[in-house]
């Protein structure tokens, strides 16, 4: 259903086109070539015997995205510099990645790598494609992977010159060190990106790691801090009118008043996200929000609005390939069922999301399904397998500083003396 786009240009693709062609290649394009390859749709009456029935009633559907985007490519390349054409493709990469089409976005960046091997005129459209590859991989929990291309841009970029890449570059490792949580290390990356801005006039760069640290000090439970650095980019994005990256600070700030208890107050907040991201196809976020709205309605006693919350993430997170998101919804599924007192299907369900946060090496991800289990089993009375699961979890949390759930665990831990 997340596919299911319609044949027109849409207004980020038609922006993308203006940067490149002119009004009257584009208007050629568009009619010649993109309406032209659309099969009308009408129903077949007639036809070979053998003729599959589903062929008489409509049209097979492509993904419209996939097929607009290789016309644009094949089209564009006969006209535009290949300097020109390949930062044409990272565009369209950029853009697969926010329609929720990953491999496509892959596929895109990995043709720029082909086509500017062993080319050292196309070395910064080699490093940005490394880049954005290295992102699609820590999106999907790629981990190896992605630090393999984030080492082939860094070989590439050089200081002075091509500071704003590898500020974008230690951007990135530090968001997929919190994805793995990793703290530390995501830490040492977003300083070392700011400390490469010191003295320059770059609001938008510094507001992308601003963004990204009021994560990592909302994990560790500062949240006055994360707020701080929320609005402080929220104000940047708001200037530059960069939907992508309101979507996700408002789901950031509402994701702090929830660990705050200011329910309303963050539900608020997700909806400014999720209104934003439907109006700008921004599909990969849209998964991370119906998860974190569950966490609210879970914590309101509304199940029933949570279990639909998350049957629609666990949807798009298979679509997209977001494996982080799918564990979350199996670990939510699991609240859900031991409020219901579900049990059995609780402790399948929380394993569920044990075994994948533990296969995807997430650390924290992987304490929080530990820290549901020792509830679960509190409430079974199984004060063994409740103490084992929790000191798993603090264990963790503490490496990490997560004061909120430290606190949290020790509360629990002391109810079973």
């Amino acid at each position: 259903m997340f596919k299911s786009y319609s044949w027109e240009i849409k207004s980020d693709l038609d922006k993308i086109l203006n940067q490149y062609l002119g009004e009257t290649r584009i208007k050629f394009f568009v009619e010649k070539v993109l309406f032209s390859s659309r099969e009308p749709h009408i129903p077949l009456t007639g036809g070979h015997p053998y003729q599959p029935d589903d062929l008489r009633e409509a049209t097979f559907s492509l993904s419209n995205v996939r097929l607009n985007f290789d016309h644009v490519i094949t089209f564009t390349e006969k006209i535009l510099t290949k300097k020109k054409h390949l930062n044409l493709m990272l565009d369209l990469g950029k853009l697969s990645f926010q329609l929720g089409e990953l491999n496509l976005a892959s596929e895109i960046y990995s043709q720029v790598l082909f086509n500017t091997i062993g080319q050292a005129d196309y070395k910064y459209e080699r490093a940005s494609a490394c880049i954005l590859i290295f992102r699609v991989c820590g999106f999907q929990a790629k981990w190896k992977e992605g630090f393999s291309y984030a080492k082939q841009a860094k070989n590439l970029l050089k200081l002075p010159e091509d500071y704003k890449k590898i500020v974008q570059l230690e951007n990135i490792y530090g968001t997929t060190n919190l994805d793995r949580g990793d703290l530390n290390n995501s830490f040492k990356h977003f300083k070392t990106a700011l400390d490469l801005l010191k003295g320059k006039k770059e609001p938008y760069l510094r507001s992308l790691v601003t963004s990204n640290l009021g994560i990592y000090y909302s994990i560790r439970g500062d949240l006055k801090s994360a707020l701080f650095h929320y609005r402080s980019a929220l104000e940047k994005f708001k200037k530059t009118k960069d939907e992508e990256k309101l979507t996700k600070v408002y789901n950031n700030i509402g994701m702090a008043y929830f660990k705050s208890d200011k329910y309303e107050k963050s539900l608020k907040e997700f909806h400014k996200s999720l209104t934003i991201a439907r109006s700008c196809n921004d599909i990969s976020i849209l998964a991370i929000v119906y998860v974190n709205m569950a966490h609210v309605y879970i914590k309101m006693g509304d199940l029933i609005s949570a279990s639909k919350l998350l049957d629609r993430s666990f949807e798009i997170g298979l679509e997209i390939n977001d494996r982080l998101t799918i564990a979350d919804t199996y670990k939510l599924k699991g609240v859900i069922e031991r409020l219901r007192k579900n049990y059995e299907l609780s402790e399948n369900l929380l394993f569920m999301s044990y075994r994948l946060n533990n296969e995807l090496n997430n650390k924290l991800n992987f304490a929080e399904s530990n820290f549901e289990l020792g509830i679960l089993y509190k409430d079974l009375k199984n004060t063994a397998e409740s103490k084992k699961h929790f000191n798993i979890a603090y264990k963790h949390f503490k490496r990490i500083g997560a004061s909120i759930e430290l606190s949290a665990i020790k509360s629990h831990l002391k109810s079973l003396l």
